[in-house]
């Protein structure tokens, strides 16, 4: 990742994307958001006919963190949060709203501006 750091566009956005899984996926709390809407946008396309369901598909979904080194691991995380994107800003939505936690809210609302 040493690259990245030297760009700095390309290394704002890892920052970016690592605030938004430490946002997203930092409490068991928000992670249960994750799959309490996700069981609802699967079900709701499944009764719309627009999922189709074999073994194996639909599986629940997680954010992936990126580990330090492999671009692999970077690309799993990145695909995670693009085929989780709905629910992720659904859960920024309701953080931002969250009257507790002020410091996890102003990162939330920014999170939103950026994506």
């Amino acid at each position: 990742m040493s690259i990245v750091r030297k760009h700095k566009g390309v290394s704002d956005f890892f920052t970016k994307v690592s605030m938004l899984l430490n946002v997203v996926g930092g409490s068991s709390k928000r992670r249960e958001m994750i799959r309490d809407i996700n069981l609802k946008e699967i079900s709701k396309a499944l009764g719309c006919g627009q999922l189709q369901t074999r073994t194996w598909l639909n599986q629940e979904q997680s954010i992936q963190r990126p580990g330090d080194t492999r671009w692999s691991s970077h690309y799993k995380s990145l695909k995670s949060l693009v085929d989780m994107f709905s629910t992720i800003v659904k859960v920024l939505e309701i953080v931002e709203n969250d009257k507790k936690d002020w410091k996890i809210r102003d990162q939330a609302s920014n999170l939103l501006v950026y994506f």
